[in-house]
């Protein structure tokens, strides 16, 4: 029974950090444990809703985050200081600093006062976006966007 024991609380600390490695709550450089070993850069246009990394821990758990997104408030992203993120395709990406700071100056000056639907052009690392520009992806014509919503645009 102990020796049951010690090997399952043995797997467990070995797991837990690669696990927790896979959530993107603290903010990952390119060398990110996002990133697969073999991954290599794809440039691409990413259309999802931008989050802060403290309030996309609430949303996280919810089935379909999507309500949580789209009831962000322009107030809560400019009081935190927290890197931002980009849900898309049903899954979460990690802006690097400059991305983050240009989330930010997006949200600053948005016209809505919540739920940031843009499209972000860059480059990703697994899931961690180098990111190039922002912009409101709601003004993107129906034949750029397509009928997916959030999606993954290749150039």
């Amino acid at each position: 029974m102990i020796r049951k024991f010690f090997c399952l609380s043995l797997l467990l600390a070995i797991a837990s950090p690669s696990v927790m490695a896979q959530l993107p709550f603290g903010m990952p450089k390119s060398s990110s444990p996002l990133a697969m070993p073999n991954e290599s850069e794809k440039a691409g246009v990413w259309i999802g809703y931008l989050i802060d990394t403290e309030n996309m821990k609430g949303c996280v758990l919810k089935i379909d985050p999507k309500d949580c997104l789209t009831n962000y408030a322009k107030e809560t992203a400019l009081s935190t200081k927290r890197p931002f993120l980009l849900y898309a395709n049903n899954s979460w990406y990690a802006l690097d600093k400059s991305g983050s700071k240009q989330a930010r100056q997006y949200i600053e000056n948005a016209a809505q006062s919540k739920g940031f639907f843009v499209a972000i052009k860059g480059t990703s690392l697994g899931h961690t976006i180098t990111v190039q520009n922002i912009e409101d992806a709601t003004t993107l014509s129906n034949e750029k966007k397509g009928d997916k919503e959030p999606a993954l645009l290749s150039k």
